[in-house]
């Protein structure tokens, strides 16, 4: 909608036919004055209810605000925290980073299996509600406002790592850092399998696949969310 007095008298009226019909709403308008097709607003005023929503998954809580990412598709989002966790196998003693972390989707569930695990998210707003999801849920987990491509990967003594980059895939700075870190597992989580078919030839010389699974986290769609397990070589 456009950022008008007209437009916002239309959606308040919107907001007052649904209220008796919807429990729990909650309605914010997220203003984007760019023309850039993206999902993130410049401002925000909250129309109806607290401005945010709970959801969960597996058990675990989380608060999601409007410029925090968060998996679309709850059904679909429980058979793709599990499998993540599943590809990493026994963490008790692992050392974990997730980069991209959002609001902590993966990163939470990890933490209760691990005693290291940092999240890296450049958008403060995930990483406000990440921090209050691990209070939540009871969890101690480290989180980074940063992008991920300004990371030194050699500062962190990570064995594993988990990467759910956005469409366009991975930054060429984080491939790169990521190759030279050589991880002994990464769990690359891709949402254009596109993009992953074009960088898996630099992981080639030192990963391979081991274990793959695509999930249909967008039904009636020709896109679905790619869980790829790559173990080092050099192992």
């Amino acid at each position: 909608l456009k950022n008008s007095d007209e437009e916002k008298q239309k959606l308040l009226a919107f907001c007052a036919y649904l209220m008796p019909k919807v429990q729990g709403l909650t309605i914010v308008w997220s203003i984007n004055n760019n023309l850039s097709d993206v999902s993130f607003g410049e401002e925000h005023s909250v129309l109806v209810g607290s401005g945010y929503i709970t959801e969960t998954i597996n058990g675990y809580s989380y608060k999601i605000t409007s410029n925090s990412f968060f998996q679309t598709n709850s059904y679909a989002g429980e058979k793709l925290q599990s499998t993540v966790l599943e590809f990493l196998g026994d963490i008790k003693e692992k050392k974990i980073l997730d980069l991209y972390c959002g609001s902590g989707f993966f990163t939470i569930p990890l933490a209760k299996s691990s005693s290291n695990v940092i999240g890296v998210e450049v958008v403060e707003e995930a990483v406000n509600d990440a921090n209050f999801n691990a209070i939540q849920n009871n969890v101690a987990v480290k989180f980074i406002t940063k992008k991920s491509e300004e990371l030194d990967l050699q500062d962190f003594e990570a064995e594993y790592i988990l990467i759910d980059p956005p469409r366009a895939g991975l930054h060429p700075t984080v491939l790169s850092n990521l190759l030279i870190k050589n991880p002994r597992k990464i769990v690359y989580v891709s949402c254009n399998y596109k993009s992953f078919v074009k960088e898996f030839s630099r992981f080639v010389p030192k990963y391979e696949i081991t274990r793959a699974i695509a999930i249909d986290m967008f039904s009636h769609t020709p896109h679905v969310e790619l869980v790829v397990l790559l173990e080092s070589r050099s192992v």
